[in-house]
């Protein structure tokens, strides 16, 4: 079970966006390590469906709509404007506790996009 195929502490998902992150690099550096990998075949009965190594959108998009923490991915992005509220409201000691995940809408709420009622 992946990290963020459950509840768990956010630097679950901190650690594998920066893995995918890391790994994409690598594959634009040195194909090469990655050869012997096949393409992954259709998970949902769609025989048409295969993801390649050209579709790190499609995986990026699929790990986001997965992940419980909303916040995942500011702390990877240098100068991402929502990190000192995002630090300011969870410490980066606290990253490895469990907990309640801050879930989708998150940033939006922190930043004021949207209202609670």
């Amino acid at each position: 079970m992946l990290p963020f195929d459950r509840p768990g502490p956010l630097i679950d998902e901190v650690l594998i966006g920066a893995a995918l992150h890391g790994a994409q690099e690598s594959l634009e550096d040195m194909p090469e390590l990655f050869e012997r990998i096949p393409a992954r075949e259709a998970v949902d009965g769609d025989e048409d469906y295969v993801i390649g190594d050209d579709d790190w959108d499609a995986v990026s998009d699929g790990f986001d709509d997965a992940c419980e923490w909303d916040e995942w991915e500011v702390p990877l992005r240098q100068g991402h404007p929502l990190l000192p509220a995002v630090l300011a409201q969870r410490h980066p000691f606290t990253w490895f506790d469990g907990g309640e995940p801050s879930g989708a809408g998150y940033l939006q709420r922190l930043s004021g996009l949207v209202l609670d009622d």
